[in-house]
């Protein structure tokens, strides 16, 4: 046992997440705490918490009140093949309505924090990880936000979350003449062309390298797409279909919508290639791409520049705040 609380009825105890024991009865309190306002599917969940990659035991955290699954904390350690990174997050932290106000979030919250100090993280934030649930807190959590304040964290940005709707959405005359003027075409990524993609990534945006890993790892690889010219690539944009093997992001609030949910995201044009209107060309063919693979609405994730997108026919869907600690 880690930490122990009275209640006054049961004791709550912490133990490290067993996923044979306790993924499905976390599952079914993630339904109970947020199933009105952001339910996932199971699928969802279980890449995140069970079949993640990065997590190691011990990540994961339970509450039980006798053999009652009453709280689930996660976090995502920054895991390379060099090391761990500074920074961590939290994931996700549960407390089952009936035990909420009795302690649990916060002794839960305090052992996750013990957990991603002892790996060597110096930093932890609200969402924010490759394999997040969470770009942030969403502004329609209020109490979630209070809660982390309370307990030190600090608002760093505030991003959105925004959508396409794709029911006649296009390629437009405009953006393939500039795509022409600049001799660059936007294509499918192809085994033959990873090693040349790769090194666009590490050169250009780094910090993008484990999401396309990822997706080349899944089988999605088609799923990426490149802008290039000749043999060089200038730019790149990972997506998300309805059919994806990696769940990723833009496909987390799948359940939230009526239609079906593709997305884009790690949108990059090299330096040297910005202001010609490429990184435009390579949106838009992304959403034509998620389209033709059956979804009927885009979701364009942890959005900086909110106006070029609503260029391209999106709109907020959720802002999200993002709170950060020093450990």
């Amino acid at each position: 046992d880690m930490g122990r609380t009275g209640q006054g009825r049961d004791d709550v105890c912490l133990k490290d997440f067993a996923p044979l024991l306790h993924a499905r009865a976390a599952f079914e309190l993630w339904e109970r705490t947020l199933g009105a306002q952001y339910p996932v599917s199971e699928r969802v969940f279980l890449s995140r918490a069970v079949h993640n990659p990065v997590l190691e035991p011990g990540d994961g955290l339970v509450a039980l009140a006798g053999r009652r699954l009453v709280g689930f904390a996660l976090a995502e350690v920054g895991r390379t093949s060099s090391g761990v990174r500074e920074n961590a997050s939290v994931a996700a932290i549960l407390v089952d309505p009936q035990w909420q106000r009795h302690g649990v979030g916060t002794l839960l919250l305090k052992a996750l924090e013990n957990r991603v100090r002892a790996c060597g993280c110096r930093r932890i934030t609200t969402g924010m990880g490759v394999y997040r649930f969470w770009t942030g807190i969403p502004e329609d959590l209020p109490g979630a936000r209070a809660f982390f304040a309370r307990h030190g964290y600090c608002p760093e940005h505030r991003s959105p979350d925004m959508t396409i709707p794709l029911g006649n959405y296009a390629m437009t005359p405009e953006l393939l003449a500039k795509g022409a003027a600049a001799s660059a075409r936007v294509t499918n990524l192809t085994p033959d062309t990873i090693p040349a993609f790769m090194r666009f990534q590490q050169r250009e945006f780094p910090g993008w390298c484990p999401n396309m890993v990822a997706l080349i790892q899944a089988g999605d690889i088609e799923n990426i797409l490149a802008v290039v010219r000749g043999d060089e690539v200038i730019g790149s944009i990972s997506c998300f279909t309805p059919g994806s093997r990696y769940r990723g992001s833009n496909l987390v609030w799948e359940r939230c919508f009526s239609g079906r949910l593709g997305g884009y995201g790690a949108v990059g044009i090299a330096k040297d290639w910005r202001g010609k209107g490429l990184g435009a060309l390579m949106s838009r063919a992304a959403a034509v791409h998620v389209q033709s693979h059956g979804a009927d609405i885009c979701y364009i994730d942890w959005v900086g520049p909110v106006d070029f997108y609503r260029r391209l026919g999106a709109d907020v869907w959720r802002w999200f705040d993002q709170l950060a600690k020093k450990l």
